[in-house]
């Protein structure tokens, strides 16, 4: 199953409704890095659905990042359940991420990493 994502607001939403983690990693990957490397959206914003985030997660997301960076393409990350913020905050990549709680915030951040929710 292919991540599902579309167009909003010149970005290019991408939903992860699955914990990533050592036995996802390598799908979700495969299926995330293409979109993001073929975005012609002026950014990414990834639509966290998973009841949790785990190191793995974390991982993976920031290399996901350094990517659409690369890229020249603005990131922000959105998590409506608690417990990703709670990890983020605990590990310190709540800000690197673009960490936001609802897509709208997320889709307000400009440029990364510079953006704060």
């Amino acid at each position: 199953m292919s991540l599902p994502s579309y167009p909003l607001a010149g970005r290019r939403v991408i939903k992860v409704y699955d914990v990533i983690d050592i036995g996802t990693m390598a799908r979700v990957e495969s299926e995330l890095f293409p979109l993001i490397r073929d975005c012609s959206a002026r950014g990414v914003v990834i639509d966290l659905h998973a009841p949790l985030l785990t190191s793995t997660g974390i991982d993976l997301l920031l290399a996901a990042r350094d990517l659409a960076v690369r890229h020249g393409l603005a990131w922000s990350v959105v998590a409506r359940r608690p417990a990703p913020h709670r990890v983020t905050a605990i590990t310190g990549t709540t800000y690197a991420l673009g960490l936001c709680a609802d897509l709208k915030d997320a889709l307000r951040i400009a440029t990364p990493p510079t953006g704060r929710c």
